[in-house]
């Protein structure tokens, strides 16, 4: 008998208790999943801008499936890509790629901990669940991050097969293996560190090194270790791709110092930690009622799985399970030490989940030490864990819908004025004060827009093109009005519009576009050359849904009071922040807020709140102006915040409100943030 299955046959009994415990997991799993979508459906949720990207080159004739001048990851594109094959159901694709994705790495890390800890189906399931929703990244819910969450299940997959081929060895299971390893790896780098130490898995099982396992070890390493030493050579010369870039400017940003280093690792685990508390902002919430029902549903499973455990680990055996999740959550961040990254919160700790998920499993099973007690505890604990991540996660799921709802209204009010372009115009919208340059939206690609356009007008190739006022990656185009033509400047592309072949639109406050009908600027001398109605079939318009413009603060007898606690205020230029959701964040140098009613008509005294400020050589530079009119303001700083109050004066107001906020630093090369939290506004 092979020496890697002896201690691991099962009897009739608990193969039967098994598959019980297997089927009741995956149906809370589906189900909890399923509870995601539920409340949103398969269709409102878009990509965003990087996912538009392949449409756009995918329209005009290259095939982003593999890119071979990316000779680290060839196949970072190939999920994008085989979903946008499967146009016109493409955005249902995405949702039930997502769905699967969610469903089999929740099934696998539970598959693989059932062999690993056998008698543990508790530990097991929590873990597994709690990984799909573990409150500590920002890319949950990202069509953005489609293939790093699909590199992780043919990753996880080959892991588990390992185990599997060490219990149970057949000939077929090899080549899967490293099929699965090549998928992964082509894909992403993040599994590489997973990679390196899931050999350990098998001394954990046999408690024991031996012949068999170096030889098995070998097998395993036999895709990683190469794929990862061309990884080096290629790293050594930065300029020639996207790896080497970043970690060359990481080196000039000292970045990878290991003071920098440690300070990122010690970033990473405090934000598993403190995700949790920003959990209990989103319960209150329209969802409530769904998130108690999944927390209840899923302390009833943990309830029945723990009466089919058979006995409690030892304190000695918990603490060292502890120890592997502390390394497993490393080992998950660790690929994004060494570049820019490290800084970043989304995408970053998807894989470091599965270490802090097994960690809060256990924990919650140390509660079933507790005599008596301990069932009840672990379960009502779990429900409590389940209500709490899901919270988060359904809120972060509701962020990309109405976003995706933004891009939506931005591309059906550009169709709505222009239903039938010719083909050889160009569209360019003037997005001021630069709203959709979010890395979630689609100014920060310069073919965002083209791609989205291309899907809204029927798989039709646009060229078009967003442009803001402030040159930089993450603001878009810097549109330049010249002689001849729209000069557009990006620091990866620059293009020229001639007025013949231009159609301009300009963002309204609500998200949707006016026409320019032409250029006011007598200075341009070709600017009578702009004629964009020439370039329009209206007579093919098709009728398209607009949504309304979102509900503004109203006043309440010339008192007002705005929270910056939404995902969406009425204006644009707010950023949600990771540490404080219940504020908002100016982060460009412009921002504004609307007041759809008309205030009291008198001079209106207001006030706001700054929390915290990013380099506050801002602060001085800080202007608002009401529907044009200056605001003298009065700050009064503290410590860690500050109270700016000004007077609107009468001849301000307007049946519709705008204020505008502007500032700058001191130096142009500084990063700075606003943080706002409340605004209150009412008669002298």
């Amino acid at each position: 008998m092979d020496d890697g299955n002896a201690a691991h046959m099962r009897t009739p009994f608990q193969t039967e208790r098994t598959s019980r415990i297997f089927l009741v997991a995956c149906i809370t799993i589906c189900l909890v999943v399923g509870a995601l979508w539920l409340p949103f459906g398969l269709q409102r949720t878009l990509p965003q801008f990087e996912s538009w990207t392949i449409v756009y080159k995918m329209l005009r004739g290259e095939n982003p499936l593999f890119d071979f001048t990316n000779t680290t990851r060839p196949m970072v594109f190939a999920p994008f890509t085989l979903l946008f094959l499967l146009k016109p159901y493409a955005l249902v694709a995405f949702n039930l790629a997502f769905i699967t994705l969610f469903i089999s790495k929740g099934l696998l890390l539970f598959g693989l901990l059932r062999r690993l800890l056998p008698d543990q189906p508790f530990l097991a399931f929590f873990s597994a669940l709690l990984f799909i929703i573990y409150p500590a990244d920002q890319a949950v819910m990202s069509f953005r991050a489609t293939n790093v969450q699909t590199s992780l299940v043919p990753g996880l997959a080959a892991i588990y097969l390992l185990v599997v081929t060490w219990q149970h060895p057949r000939w077929w299971q090899w080549p899967l293996i490293w099929l699965l390893q090549l998928t992964t790896l082509l894909m992403y780098e993040v599994m590489y560190p997973l990679f390196l130490v899931s050999p350990l898995l098998l001394w954990w099982l046999d408690r024991h090194f031996s012949k068999r396992l170096f030889r098995v070890a070998l097998q395993w390493w036999l895709i990683p270790a190469p794929l990862f030493l061309n990884v080096l050579m290629v790293l050594r010369a930065p300029s020639n791709n996207y790896l080497g870039d970043l970690i060359h400017q990481s080196a000039e940003q000292h970045l990878t110092s290991p003071a920098r280093l440690v300070e990122a690792i010690i970033r990473m685990y405090q934000r598993h930690l403190s995700e949790w508390s920003y959990a209990w902002e989103w319960l209150t919430s329209e969802y409530t009622v769904l998130t108690v029902v999944v927390g209840v549903i899923v302390a009833l499973t943990s309830w029945w799985v723990i009466q089919h455990s058979r006995a409690t680990l030892s304190w000695k055996q918990l603490l060292l399970i502890i120890l592997v999740g502390i390394v497993v959550m490393f080992l998950g961040y660790a690929p994004f030490l060494t570049g820019p990254t490290q800084l970043e919160n989304w995408r970053v700790y998807l894989t470091s989940a599965i270490g802090a998920a097994l960690i809060v499993a256990v924990v919650l099973d140390i509660l079933r030490k507790i005599p008596r007690l301990g069932t009840m505890l672990a379960s009502v604990g779990s429900g409590v864990v389940v209500i709490l991540a899901f919270a988060v996660t359904l809120h972060q799921h509701q962020f990309f819908v109405e976003t995706s709802d933004t891009i939506r209204h931005l591309t059906r009010s550009i169709i709505a004025l222009a239903p039938e372009l010719d083909l050889e115009a160009s569209v360019v919208v003037v997005d001021t004060p630069g709203v959709f340059a979010s890395g979630w939206l689609l100014a920060s690609s310069p073919w965002a827009l083209s791609g989205a356009l291309d899907m809204a007008y029927g798989d039709i190739p646009i060229e078009a093109y967003i442009c803001s006022g402030v040159l930089g990656f993450e603001q878009g185009f810097v549109c330049e009005f010249q002689d001849d033509g729209l000069a557009l400047v990006h620091p990866e592309q620059q293009a020229f519009i001639p007025y013949e072949r231009l159609i301009l639109f300009s963002k309204q406050p609500d998200g949707s576009v006016n026409l320019i009908d032409q250029l006011e600027n007598s200075e341009i001398e070709g600017a009578s050359r702009y004629q964009p109605h020439k370039l329009i079939q209206q007579e093919a318009a098709q009728p398209v849904s607009i949504p309304v413009t979102p509900s503004c603060p109203q006043s309440s007898e010339g008192h007002l009071i705005i929270q910056f606690d939404h995902p969406t205020l009425c204006g644009e230029g707010w950023y949600e922040q990771e540490v404080n959701r219940s504020s908002r964040a100016m982060r460009s140098a412009h921002a504004s807020l609307i007041v759809l009613p008309p205030l009291d008509r008198g001079d209106l005294h207001i006030r706001f709140h700054i929390t915290s400020v990013v380099d506050r050589s801002v602060l001085p530079n800080l202007t608002l102006s009401v529907n044009g009119y200056h605001v003298v303001l009065q700050k009064q700083q503290a410590i860690s915040d500050t109270v700016v109050t000004g007077v609107i004066p009468k001849e301000a107001l307007l049946p519709e409100t705008i204020l505008e906020f502007t500032t700058r630093p001191a130096r142009g090369d500084v990063s700075w943030t606003l943080v706002f939290d409340w605004l209150e506004i009412e008669p002298v």
